[in-house]
């Protein structure tokens, strides 16, 4: 009897077996073996000798390596951008430059193309006008002499191109035969050359005293032949001269005109005509006339810088000092060349325009602007004030009348500078910390302008204050020291004038120095004013160096010399 294997049971081709067995599992599964069969053709069993397998980490690593890679190349790119669009800017700037200045071209073309319009209707305006005033002249020109009738005539007379013309022809020839012309403002014409000026009348006389006072010089005898018009010109209606006009006699040449024009010259300064109306001034006789050329712009500039210098020096001498040096005072004692405009007195050159400075004198050389001299306006009250500690307010109250005010130790307050206002005066004032008690200056309202500039000391200050109508003026106070060696009194003498040094020393200046040192006058000095005579060591010093600085002493009144300026503090 024959058996079948367990296996084959229920295993058909279908996979599936009558008796309803279990699937048949593969050998393998079983634990047992199974012979491989070579299908080359299947895809599970084909060899992968150049493949491995890929992990996530892999994936990771290179999509970051790509990533990288993009980004490196977007930031290439984001730098080239970057320029490009910088570039950019940069030419968007230039394109509104040159946008700007096309247009601003385009309105200076606008414009000078409408000048250039206008100039053209002017032109052509000018044109037509010249061309009637040519076609007139040429009328006027082909008209024979005589020919016409009284209208003619007048038109003629009265045509004031032809006339025009005519002058400019002579000038021309007269131009050719002197050579060149000379320049405008330096020559005179010749109408000024036939004339005189007589004067001698103080200023601002009434023209109908010239007149009259003139007449009885011009019909002198002596002077009547010689001269041509009965009267002076005198234009305004006051001056301190007058014109005498000549004219040439039948074939009288230029040089006998100016023969009898010197005569008439001599004839006045000869005759020494006193002149009524000047009677007080110059002595008690009054003044006298005199004549002289008419001069050229630049002589007549050179004169007046002299009779200014003159009259200058004149006044100052008769308000200066106790003792007055006569010969200052008097028109004699100074030497004039009108020419180059030059004055001296005695030995002392006072001003010239002409002559340059003279580099052995240690003095300054100054050019001063011309003009009148009002004494009034240049005079002021200087009033210098040791304080003692009192405020500046009753320094005002005392004497408020007074312009200028020069005070030391004034009351004690906050240091460095303080600017203070009073009814009647400004007050400028400055204290070092390390000084008790300050200085300062006061100006009247009236004629303060303001404070230009200011410098400080250590035991003084010094300020450049401009006033109303009179200019720049430089104020200062010092107050030296009491009780000190003499190195240290001369070192704070020199510190404060070294300040006056530079630019400063043109600016005319007022000190007001408390020396603390005894002072005598010497009246009997050889420069006829009164001066220091001499005095201690500190003294001298100091005034060696205000000297150098331009300075010079101020006497008091002669009745305050012998009065105390100050006491010692045991005896208050």
């Amino acid at each position: 009897m024959e058996l079948e294997h367990p296996e084959s049971l229920g295993a058909g081709p279908e996979g599936s077996a009558e008796g309803g067995g279990k699937r048949r599992r593969p050998e393998k599964r079983r634990g047992g073996t199974v012979e491989e069969e070579d299908d080359d053709e299947s895809p599970s069993k084909r060899g992968h000798d150049e493949s491995g397998i890929v992990t996530c980490r892999d994936l990771r690593l290179m999509l970051g390596q790509h990533m990288r890679e993009m980004k490196e190349a977007w930031g290439t790119f984001g730098h080239r951008v970057a320029g490009v669009e910088k570039v950019t800017k940069g030419h968007d700037k230039e394109l509104k430059a040159v946008h700007v200045r096309h247009k601003s071209l385009e309105t200076k073309v606008q414009n000078i193309q409408a000048k250039g319009d206008a100039t053209s209707r002017k032109t052509e305006e000018l044109e037509g006008d010249i061309h009637k005033l040519k076609t007139k002249v040429e009328e006027l020109a082909a008209r024979p002499s005589g020919s016409g009738g009284p209208m003619e005539d007048n038109d003629m007379m009265l045509d004031p191109w032809a006339d025009y013309l005519n002058k400019k022809k002579s000038g021309e020839e007269h131009n050719r035969g002197n050579g060149s012309a000379k320049e405008d403002g330096r020559a005179l014409s010749e109408e000024d050359q036939r004339t005189l000026i007589v004067g001698g009348w103080l200023p601002d006389t009434r023209r109908a005293k010239i007149e009259e006072e003139a007449k009885t010089i011009l019909e002198h005898d002596t002077i009547q032949p010689l001269i041509d018009a009965e009267k002076l010109v005198v234009f305004g209606p006051r001056r301190s001269f007058g014109m005498l006009r000549f004219q040439p006699r039948g074939d009288e040449s230029p040089v006998d005109l100016k023969k009898r024009m010197w005569e008439v010259v001599s004839k006045i300064r000869g005759g020494k005509f006193a002149l009524p109306s000047t009677q007080g001034e110059h002595g008690h006789g009054g003044k006298t006339a005199w004549a002289s050329f008419l001069k050229t712009p630049e002589a007549r500039r050179r004169s007046a810088l002299c009779s200014l210098i003159r009259r200058v020096t004149m006044q100052l001498a008769g308000i200066g000092g106790d003792f007055k040096n006569d010969s200052a005072m008097s028109p004699e004692s100074y030497g004039v060349d009108w020419g180059t405009g030059t004055i001296w007195n005695g030995e002392l050159k006072l001003g010239s325009a002409t002559h340059r400075k003279d580099n052995n004198r240690g003095d300054d050389f100054f050019q001063l602007p011309q003009g009148p001299l009002e004494e009034e306006r240049s005079s002021m009250q200087v009033a210098t004030w040791n304080l003692g500690g009192q405020t500046v307010d009753k320094v005002a109250a005392v004497d408020p009348c007074t312009d200028v005010f020069l005070v030391q130790k004034v009351a004690r307050g906050d240091s460095g500078w303080k600017e203070t206002e009073t009814d009647s005066h400004f007050w400028l004032t400055h204290r070092r910390p390390d000084q008790w008690r300050g200085t300062g200056i006061g100006i009247s309202n009236e004629v303060f302008d303001s404070v230009i500039s200011r410098k400080q000391a250590s035991r003084g200050m010094v300020a450049l204050i401009k006033l109303r109508g009179r200019g720049k003026l430089i104020l200062g106070s010092l107050h030296a020291h009491t009780g000190t060696t003499n190195r240290i009194y001369q070192q704070a003498a020199a510190e404060f004038m070294h300040e006056f040094s530079g630019k400063w020393r043109k600016h005319p200046c007022i000190l007001s120095i408390d020396v603390n040192e005894a002072i005598l006058w010497d009246c009997e000095g050889a420069s006829h004013r009164t001066d220091i005579a001499s005095g201690s060591t500190n003294l001298n010093y100091l005034c060696n160096q205000a000297t150098a600085a331009g300075c010079r002493p101020v006497a008091p009144l002669l009745a305050q010399r012998g009065l105390p300026t100050h006491y010692l503090s045991s005896r208050h």
